[in-house]
């Protein structure tokens, strides 16, 4: 919600609306229970929106070209789209893991089924994990994170374009379970981020081994 005027996010599931009134309630954010596939609907009476976020819903709807019809109804004139969704990449062509996705997309499928409704996209993104390296200052609650809440992402200070992401509650990182030491002397410095991109396939790697020994 920073910098917005107004923000208003849409689900289908109640208990998650009910949550997210609990964790991210602002005077400037509502929450409001509907279909996806039904935002014209759901959305009616509001203003057209100056941009629209939505990542990985797609692939969870049983209607994709009701879906974006939806959003291009609650745009504004020269508004923004911002839409993403996995890739689950199965050359055997079984249905996703997920029992809750309706279908996959490769990239050309997922740009032909928005920009045959949204026009051609300004940019295209590939998103993937890192693996690597952060110096941050001891005692920052970036590392040291004890909320329960997803905030502390929006309060964070980007680095350039990019934002290091809080430690989750459960992973805090403390000078008892840090990697290493660093100290800086005679000069000021900034926190630094080294990240290296690693592909899907071998993010899951050492997982799939793991579950291999296991059984």
């Amino acid at each position: 919600s920073a910098g917005a005027t107004a923000v208003v996010g849409v689900d289908i599931a109640a208990d998650a609306v009910a949550v997210a009134d609990a964790r991210f309630a602002a005077p400037n954010v509502r929450h409001l229970v509907g279909d996806a596939t039904d935002l014209a609907s759901v959305l009616a009476g509001e203003a057209p929106f100056d941009v629209v976020v939505s990542y990985e819903t797609i692939e969870h709807v049983p209607d994709v070209d009701r879906f974006l019809e939806g959003i291009r109804a609650v745009l504004a004139p020269d508004g923004i789209v911002i839409l993403g969704a996995p890739n689950e990449p199965d050359p055997t062509g079984h249905a996703s893991t997920n029992p809750f996705h309706r279908r996959r997309f490769t990239l050309d499928e997922f740009r032909a089924a928005t920009e045959h409704h949204l026009g051609a996209a300004r940019r295209w993104y590939l998103g993937t994990p890192l693996q690597g390296m952060v110096l941050a200052e001891a005692g920052t609650p970036l590392l040291l994170n004890d909320r329960s809440d997803l905030m502390l992402m929006a309060e964070a200070h980007p680095r350039g374009h990019a934002w290091l992401l809080p430690a989750t509650r459960e992973q805090q990182v403390g000078a008892a379970d840090c990697a290493f030491f660093v100290g800086v002397w005679g000069a000021d410095s900034d926190p630094t981020v080294a990240g290296c991109p690693q592909s899907l396939h071998r993010m899951l790697e050492p997982w799939k081994a793991l579950e291999w020994l296991k059984s």
